[in-house]
């Protein structure tokens, strides 16, 4: 049973449900979609993106001005709303998002201006400078994606499979009961699925720093190709 069935709106479906009943589209390892995982995602893809055009604009020399001026905030919101729908997702999924994220950033600009004065610009940009930085984009990423993690940083946790039957069993014995062999199997594979969740989760966050510098010479080499 889908221990979040009654969270988001879920109570129109069964709970015995899995993914909103497309699963082709959708992941859900065990059973929290649109939970923590997917908040820590956006955060992680908002400071990505931001912490980008700040590198980008430090290369251009624009010193304290680069935390402010030509930042692209539309671009920060579709970064973040990529990492929220993509985290526990399957790697077609990912790769369909990233793709349409990228020319979604690249086909609009929504700018804070570069002189500092707080005024924002809009622009459509043309079919051929979209193609162009989209390939920049989807080729730099790739870097970040690449590149080892330089730390390793836990935001969550999980009990391993042991921990969990452990504690199954002390509960169901404080209530004169006993774990079953079914019981067993539902909470090793509970646990397995909670563990693996998190891991993805603790290696995105991980590569925070290889993916906001890769981002950083994208914008770079996007500013100065255009």
């Amino acid at each position: 049973m889908d221990p979040r069935c009654e969270d988001g709106g879920q109570e129109s479906w069964s709970p015995y449900h899995y993914v909103l009943n497309n699963p082709v589209k959708l992941t859900d390892p065990d059973g929290r979609i649109f939970g923590v995982d997917n908040l820590i995602g956006a955060a992680v893809g908002a400071l990505v993106e931001y912490g980008g055009q700040v590198a980008a604009n430090a290369l251009e020399g624009r010193g304290l001005s680069s935390f402010t001026s030509n930042i692209d905030m539309g671009d920060i919101m579709i970064s973040a709303g990529e990492g929220f729908v993509t985290s526990g997702a399957s790697t077609l999924v990912k790769a369909v998002a990233t793709i349409g994220t990228e020319v979604a950033r690249n086909g609009i600009d929504w700018k804070t201006a570069e002189d500092g004065s707080g005024k924002v610009d809009f622009n459509v940009n043309t079919v051929s400078e979209t193609t162009k930085n989209t390939a920049i984009g989807l080729t730099l990423g790739k870097i970040g994606d690449a590149a080892p993690a330089a730390m390793n940083v836990e935001v969550r946790s999980a009990k391993t499979v042991n921990q969990a039957v452990k504690a199954a069993r002390t509960e169901a014995k404080t209530e004169g009961k006993v774990v079953s062999r079914e019981m067993n199997k539902k909470i090793t594979s509970e646990a397995k699925a909670a563990q693996s969740a998190a891991k993805k989760t603790n290696e995105t966050v991980s590569k925070t720093v290889q993916n906001t510098a890769s981002n950083g010479a994208s914008t770079y080499v996007k500013d100065k190709t255009n």
